[in-house]
């Protein structure tokens, strides 16, 4: 890499600009992690920044699952599951992938 660039984890050269503006230009998301989180951000597990808005909505905005832990209620486009209080997309249940660690997205799915 550059001066002017930022090597990622997996070794691609991005521009220095693009180093923790909140878009994932690597393709390993190394751009995105340990950076200052602000007052209106939440910083999950892995060290990266999301909005506030983005925790508990039932989507891995993190790709850890850290900003879908411990949530205690799900709205009702949501599935709740059975531990860990995880909220999932509704359109995610019964749809053949786990979306929840105890995997209880996938019980009671009729094939």
């Amino acid at each position: 890499c550059t001066a002017g660039e930022f090597r990622c984890d997996d070794g691609k050269c991005i521009a220095l600009k693009w180093w923790c503006d909140r878009t994932k230009d690597c393709d390993d998301v190394s751009d995105e992690l340990g950076c200052e989180c602000t007052v209106n951000e939440f910083r999950c597990a892995n060290t990266m920044c999301i909005k506030k808005l983005w925790v508990c909505d039932g989507a891995n905005d993190c790709g850890d699952k850290s900003d879908e832990l411990n949530c205690t209620t799900c709205n009702s486009s949501q599935f709740s599951c059975f531990h860990g209080g995880t909220c999932i997309q509704r359109s995610r249940r019964c749809d053949g992938r786990y979306d929840c660690e105890d995997r209880s997205d996938e019980l009671g799915c009729c094939e």
